[in-house]
């Protein structure tokens, strides 16, 4: 996945998937309990 995401140009996103609703405010659009790797 990192390779096809690295040959497309997507940014990862890294999240704690332990925190309680933290996927779903990603998908909202807060993105500031997560770091993105381009």
């Amino acid at each position: 996945a990192i390779a096809l995401a690295r040959d497309n140009s997507l940014p990862i996103i890294v999240c704690n998937m332990f925190i309680e609703n933290n996927l779903l405010n990603i998908i909202n659009g807060d993105m500031s309990l997560c770091s993105i790797v381009k």
